[in-house]
């Protein structure tokens, strides 16, 4: 509740941009995370750190010229078919963000001559992920119907994105939704290391990320205007990289790089160069307001400065959960891989199981060799196959049977081996299996866990690795 109304105010409390939407609300989720555990990581402990990383990046400079590639998995929340935003929509955001990190996006011709000397070439790429954390092939996406069609910030951190995460160390996460309340996007900020008394830094790693609204992330489908240049993903994962906004979200605050003259406030629409100049004191250049880090327009955004990729810098090579991802290899080919799942698990003696090979690799596998009773325990019929879709297998015997699958592509084999898989009971029991049961998590307000209403009642919900659904009251 505490979160709720505090997140509420604000959102009232926000500056609105002239569509009426709230283009950023990164450190207002950062109030409300603080709220929640008082033991975070302040603006000033985590400034502290940077200043003395960066004394050391600047006696280390020649080590961070490198590209750096960060694995990307997108996780879609969406609660109707246009919120389902499509593969494409989201290739065209991963475009647009190895542009604007590279400094090859095509307007990056407008900066003014004044800010070109500055213009920084942050050598990051982003690639959507190829292997899962089950080692399995992926396009780098997942897709979650959430059952409504908006979601509140505290549903997407308290609810979606520990259900959804993947793990942090070696994939960047980024969620898509409706966000409630005009919200264009929010990110997590990076923790820093080596500070003492400090428990949980700047968040925790099951919500670790950036969200950002469907129809404002990438530049085809769903997306929509002022906000359809991808830019709103840029900017929040400027934050996800340890950059604050130009003007330091104070009348003329400081945003801790000197190449970015002082800034009086958030500019919006799509300002003149030169804009506010002299109002900061030290602004004799005008403000760059043309700074994925300000506020303005996507087609008004088109830099960063040095001293921002400094800073994203010491954040890659120091930070938790920021550093590790450059090591990971979830880019790459995925290995050749035995899998396979059993329309049912639990039946009766004389019963059938249907197997679905879901093996995969990076080459056509040719040899499939199945063992539908690896430990012998007889009345199975057949027993084993060679055929990619084995047929339907018959278990005549109580028991508990382990099952295999070896594939081999020609070059290579993989095994895949469940044990005690099959449970055969005697002829005449009954079975009961909750993936029958026609429902879902989010029907039920996706409160997943232990929740308490008061007076000792209340209900358990979940589900298991297989999918099952389970309710208690």
């Amino acid at each position: 509740s505490l979160d709720d109304n505090l997140t509420q105010q604000l959102i009232q409390d926000a500056t609105k941009t002239p569509s009426g939407h709230i283009r950023c609300f990164t450190d207002e989720m950062h109030q409300v995370h603080q709220q929640a555990n008082p033991q975070m990581e302040s603006v000033e402990d985590f400034e502290t750190w940077m200043e003395e990383k960066l004394k050391t990046y600047a006696q280390d400079n020649a080590n961070n010229k490198a590209s750096r590639v960060i694995p990307v998995v997108v996780h879609v929340l969406y609660g109707n078919t246009s919120q389902n935003i499509s593969m494409a929509q989201i290739q065209s955001q991963i475009t647009v963000l190895n542009q604007d990190f590279s400094a090859s996006n095509t307007d990056i011709s407008n900066v003014p001559s004044v800010f070109q000397s500055v213009v920084a070439n942050s050598d990051i790429e982003f690639c959507l992920a190829q292997i899962d954390p089950n080692n399995q092939a992926t396009n780098g996406v997942t897709r979650t119907n959430v059952g409504t069609t908006s979601l509140s910030m505290n549903a997407i951190d308290g609810t979606w994105k520990p259900q959804t995460i993947w793990d942090p160390t070696k994939y960047f996460n980024i969620w898509v939704a409706n966000i409630q309340g005009g919200v264009l996007g929010y990110a997590q900020f990076p923790n820093s290391s080596g500070l003492g008394g400090l428990n949980t830094n700047n968040g925790t790693a099951n919500t670790d990320g950036v969200v950002i609204l469907y129809n404002a992330f990438g530049t085809t489908g769903a997306v929509s205007a002022p906000y359809n240049k991808g830019r709103t993903a840029t900017h929040e994962i400027g934050h996800w990289l340890g950059l604050r906004h130009i003007w330091g979200d104070n009348n003329c605050g400081n945003d801790f790089c000197s190449d970015t003259p002082p800034a009086q406030s958030a500019n919006y629409s799509c300002p003149t160069h030169p804009h506010k100049m002299g109002t900061c004191n030290g602004n004799t250049t005008g403000e760059m307001f043309m700074n994925y880090m300000d506020y303005v327009n996507d087609n008004c955004m088109y830099m960063f400065t040095a001293g921002q990729k400094a800073r994203m810098d010491v954040v890659l090579q120091n930070s938790p959960r920021r550093g590790s991802l450059l090591t990971s290899t979830v880019c790459g080919v995925a290995p050749l891989t035995a899998n396979f799942t059993a329309n049912n698990t639990t039946i009766t003696a004389g019963q059938t199981v249907t197997f679905t090979n879901t093996s995969s690799g990076p080459n056509p596998i040719t040899s499939n060799s199945w063992n539908f009773d690896v430990t012998s325990q007889g009345g199975v019929t057949p027993s084993t196959s060679t055929a990619a879709t084995p047929p339907s297998i018959t278990y005549n015997n109580a028991g508990t049977y382990t099952v295999s699958l070896t594939v081999g592509d020609g070059s290579s084999t993989d095994t895949e081996t469940k044990n005690a898989y099959i449970t055969v009971l005697a002829t005449g029991s009954s079975v009961c299996d909750s993936t029958a049961a026609n429902w879902s998590l989010a029907q039920h307000g996706s409160q997943t866990g232990p929740y308490l209403w008061g007076g000792g009642n209340g209900y358990t919900m979940g589900q298991n690795t297989y999918g099952d659904n389970g309710w208690a009251d």
